[in-house]
């Protein structure tokens, strides 16, 4: 049997955080503002990152739900609400990704339908036995997919 090594993790072994706060405390007052104002770029360049990546996440995720929309109205005409309600409630770039591929080998609309409701829950507000007063939604190519506003 094959022995695993396990490698020091500074972030979660506990001595090892306890070596750092006691090494932290011998600085001198120059050295321990220069590690602060390290330690602040540091987590100011890490949240940029996070941020950059969670919105270009959310700009993936409604280019994806445009053009699973855009497919579905270029092979089958108008989609029904129903369907643009189910595809607005996934959040899921990949789950997104295999659905356009769905729509675009789909035999019909409905057959596609049918697959999308068996993996999506019906969005709030919205039973699976209700008639939906607008019966379908017309997908308009010169919309952009909205993405979250920068302050």
């Amino acid at each position: 049997m094959q022995e695993r090594v396990r490698y020091l993790n500074p972030f979660t072994d506990i001595g090892f955080k306890l070596f750092i706060a006691a090494e932290i405390a011998k600085l001198t007052p120059e050295e321990s503002r220069r590690y602060e104002d390290s330690l602040k770029a540091y987590r100011d360049i890490k949240n940029s990152l996070d941020t950059a990546r969670d919105e270009g996440r959310e700009e993936g995720v409604a280019a994806q739900k445009a053009s699973l929309t855009a497919i579905l109205q270029l092979r089958f005409g108008q989609v029904s609400a129903k369907t643009s309600f189910a595809i607005e409630s996934i959040s899921n770039l990949e789950f997104l990704k295999n659905l356009v591929i769905k729509a675009a080998l789909a035999e019909s609309s409905e057959s596609f339908e049918t697959y999308l409701n068996s993996l999506v829950k019906p969005a709030p507000g919205l039973k699976p036995d209700n008639k939906v007063a607008e019966s379908t939604v017309a997908y308009i190519p010169a919309h952009k997919p909205r993405t979250k506003k920068r302050k």
